[in-house]
Order: structure tokens, then C-alpha cells, then sequence
């Protein structure tokens, strides 16, 4: 039988109580959106994105991060939802989820682009580090409604093509979960008076 997973809270409470010793940068989580694996960092003074990723990798070597600036994701954003839009072609029985693959590398390059099929598509559009992409989600039968029961790999297949062909460390994720973190960051950014 499986563990449950523990909450969002309690992960940033562990992993802050880490953060904490760190003495050259200091970094808290403060944030996260429903249970999806993302969530917002805060630094207490402005720091470089490759020394951030130096101290999580050092303080907490059970995960990986993606690590953005708030800056540099929020301006990505637009052009990655206008990019979006143009869907890949239809294929039966299934509905385009639209997300994005990113790199773990603070000095990642522009993503190739691995080979599409009903289950995965990625498109032209990129960005050092990021990529459009979208999920073929199967429908249940004669119906609009996604098949739960048959999830094949969720996102994680994508960011595993992706490290098929270019190596390292890869996460995706859907469209919802970025927007939903991107309003998790705002609303703390707005409430703090920034």
C-alpha cells in the first residue's frame, strides 16, 4: 500500500527548516498551487538563479526544481499562451491538453524538438529552457470527458521525451497548473506590497 503523499505545507515546512542553514542565500517557500508540485520561492535579497539552484540542490536532495525569477516566467508567459493556440491536428478519440517542458538547467539552451504522436506534441515555439507541448488525453468512449484510467505517463511522458533527446532533467506541465501558479506568486507578490 502506498503512503500518502504529504501535504504542500508540510513539504515547505521540511524543506524550509533545511533552507534555513544556509548561510549565503537565504530562501524560503511561501507558496504552492493545489497539489501539483509547484510552487513559489522567495529569496530575502535579489540573487543570481544559478546560485538558488546551487543552495535547494545542496539543502534538499530529494527533489529537483525548476527555478524561474518572477520576472523573467511572468514575461514568457504571453507568448507561450498565444503560441498555444495553434492546436496540433485533431486525432480521434482524444483532446490536446496545452502545457510546456522545461529544462532544470539554469543555463539551458533552446529545447529540441522530440518527435510527436497522438500521445505527445510539441511545438515550435521555444525559449531558452522552455517549449510549448501538448498532452493527447484520451476521451472516454463517445463522450468530451477525459478516460482517468488511462493516463498513460501524464506530463512525466513528455519531460521523458524530452530528456530522451537532449539529455539532463525535464519537468512538464499543463497550461492550468502554470496559470495557477503564476496566481499563487501575484497574490503573495500583491500582499507583501510589491
Amino acid at each position: 500500500m502506498q503512503t500518502p503523499r504529504p501535504s504542500d505545507k508540510v513539504l515547505w515546512d521540511h524543506w524550509n527548516k533545511k533552507l534555513s542553514s544556509s548561510r549565503d542565500v537565504r530562501l524560503a517557500f511561501v507558496g504552492s498551487y493545489a497539489h501539483t508540485g509547484n510552487y513559489v520561492l522567495q529569496a530575502s535579497q535579489p540573487e543570481q538563479l544559478g546560485r538558488i539552484v546551487e543552495v535547494l540542490a545542496r539543502h534538499i536532495q530529494s527533489h529537483q526544481f525548476v527555478v524561474f525569477t518572477y520576472a523573467e516566467f511572468i514575461a514568457t508567459l504571453e507568448p507561450f499562451r498565444r503560441a498555444l493556440k495553434q492546436t496540433p491536428p485533431a486525432v480521434l478519440g482524444r483532446r490536446w491538453t496545452p502545457g510546456i517542458v522545461m529544462d532544470v538547467n539554469p543555463n539551458g539552451r533552446i529545447p529540441p524538438i522530440p518527435a510527436s504522436d497522438e500521445k505527445a506534441w510539441f511545438g515550435s515555439f521555444a525559449i531558452p529552457r522552455i517549449r510549448t507541448a501538448w498532452k493527447g488525453d484520451i476521451l472516454k468512449a463517445h463522450e468530451d470527458v477525459l478516460d482517468n484510467t488511462q493516463r498513460e505517463g501524464g506530463w512525466g511522458n513528455l519531460s521523458a521525451r524530452m530528456k530522451k533527446i537532449a539529455g539532463g532533467m525535464w519537468t512538464a506541465r499543463s497550461m492550468k497548473s502554470v496559470g495557477g501558479i503564476v496566481a499563487v506568486a501575484k497574490s503573495l507578490r500583491r500582499s507583501a506590497g510589491l
